[in-house]
């Protein structure tokens, strides 16, 4: 069988993941993606070191930007709000609240540079990797633009 790429997507072939499980998955992200942003929201007053205010400023709005558009996207998927909200009471929200706790600068630093940005990139191409590129091709655009 050819599986020649369509426009350049190669992996068409691939079985990909299912609707609930691409919308699941999109909602853990939104749920990253907000709790990024509430994290760096939550440290910006408090930040000694003027080198990471200015890139938690930046990065806290394209975490804004990007948990707009995984919300847009669990609606195209025909999903609702709850799947990135069911997060807050799970390991991945207890993190989040570590974080934002964190004693110093270099202490948070080290959690969101060196665990979670990390992880997401992970989860991120994780997804690319199981994902039909094809039939999911919105998701794997967004993902791209993260």
């Amino acid at each position: 069988m050819n599986a020649s790429p369509y426009a350049g997507i190669t992996g068409s072939q691939r079985m990909g993941l299912s609707v609930t499980e691409c919308a699941r998955r999109a909602g853990r992200f939104g749920f990253f993606s907000r709790q990024l942003m509430f994290a760096q929201a939550g440290r910006m007053n408090g930040t000694a070191n003027w080198d990471l205010k200015a890139m938690l400023g930046r990065q806290l709005w394209e975490s804004a930007v990007h948990w707009g558009q995984w919300r847009a996207r669990i609606g195209e998927l025909r999903g609702h709000e709850h799947l990135i909200t069911q997060y807050a009471e799970s390991k991945l929200g207890d993190f989040f609240g570590e974080l934002l706790e964190s004693a110093d600068d270099a202490e948070f630093a080290i959690g969101l540079y060196g665990v979670a940005l990390p992880a997401y990139r992970e989860a991120l191409q994780r997804y690319l990797g199981e994902t039909n590129p094809l039939v999911d091709y919105p998701t794997v655009r967004l993902i791209k633009q993260v």
